[in-house]
């Protein structure tokens, strides 16, 4: 199942100008999903906006929750499930 997530935190939160701190957290992401049993699709950013947004493919939110332990307490995930846009609309023309 893929996830689509997006997470902010408030500027004073932002560890831009700390990069050790940034590769520490964030940038450990990627690797902790992996370890969580999920594999990401890819990774992004808008460093002025402090948003983050990865997709991921997992069998559980659970899994998606776990790969996020190294940035849940800088600040707030949205996780939300997604599907492929083709896949849904053959889906929805075969159950006609």
């Amino acid at each position: 199942m893929l996830f689509h997530i997006t997470h902010t935190h408030e500027p004073q939160e932002c560890l831009f100008a700390d990069p050790p701190a940034l590769a520490d957290t964030f940038g450990s992401v990627d690797a902790a999903m992996e370890r969580a049993g999920a594999t990401v699709i890819g990774s992004w950013v808008i460093a002025a906006s402090h948003t983050f947004y990865w997709v991921v493919d997992a069998d559980s939110a659970g899994a998606v929750t776990r790969g996020l332990a190294p940035i849940v307490p800088l600040g707030h995930a949205e996780i939300r499930p997604i599907a492929d846009l083709q896949e849904t609309i053959e889906m929805l023309r075969s159950s006609e």
